[in-house]
This record gives structure tokens, sequence and C-alpha cells, in this order.
């Protein structure tokens, strides 16, 4: 079985049109598959059910919109 993967992936490499349009087909079924499943919805969250990742991308969302706000601030100031 690996002989099989370890072929596809040399087709993929130079751009088999076959290969690449398994892997396209691949992607969009997926993408298909992700969107027709029902959304969970979720009214509340802890901070155990916020990974790093996510805990990390809003922290630094909320200090470049802090650093926006001060830096608005320091130009009205300025003008005045």
């Amino acid at each position: 079985m690996q002989s099989i993967f370890d072929e596809f992936a040399r087709l993929i490499i130079h751009d088999d049109k076959k290969a690449t349009k398994i892997i396209e087909e691949l992607v969009i079924r997926r993408a298909k598959e992700q969107l027709e499943k029902p959304a969970k919805k979720q009214t509340s969250y802890s901070r155990g059910e916020i990974n790093e990742l996510d805990h990390n991308t809003l922290y630094n969302m909320i200090s470049k919109d802090d650093s926006r706000k001060n830096k608005s601030a320091e130009d009205e100031n300025e003008i005045v």
C-alpha cells in the first residue's frame, strides 16, 4: 500500500493532471461535507473550552484593537 501512496505523491509533485484532479475533488467533497454539517450552537464558553491557539488569537485581536484606539486618541491630541 505504501508504494501506491509513494507513486501518487510522485504524480502530484510532477503536476500530473489526473492526480491533481483527484486532490481537487477530495478538497471540494470535504468542504461540502463540512458545510452540510449542522452547526453546533454553543452560547457560553469557559476558558477550558478555548484551546491555546484560539486564546492567543483572541488576545492578539484585542491588543491590536486597543493599540488602534490608543493611536487614534494620540492623533486627536496632536491635532488640538
